[in-house]
């Protein structure tokens, strides 16, 4: 009795991860992806995004990156050897 038990739980796992991704794509080709994780565009045209997603089942990070752009280095001029 247990095994059958342990096979629906695993069978119900597995379905209800199926119904999210079902969701996810259904949000995607309906357009309301990044709408319904809060991600305004806005923000993204910005540069500056004023707080985080709301993505379902997914943590936020404990410390975040930094966003700053990362420094460019100038290049040295190549230099010819002669031989």
């Amino acid at each position: 009795m247990s095994a059958g038990l342990a096979e629906a739980e695993r069978t119900l796992v597995s379905v209800h991860g199926g119904l999210r991704e079902v969701a996810r794509r259904a949000d995607r080709a309906t357009g309301l992806l990044l709408e319904d994780a809060g991600i305004h565009v806005a923000d993204a045209e910005d540069g500056e995004a004023t707080h985080a997603p709301n993505i379902p089942d997914v943590a936020p990070r404990q410390t975040p990156p930094s966003i700053a752009p990362p420094q460019s280095t100038p290049c040295a001029a190549p230099t010819s050897s002669s031989a």
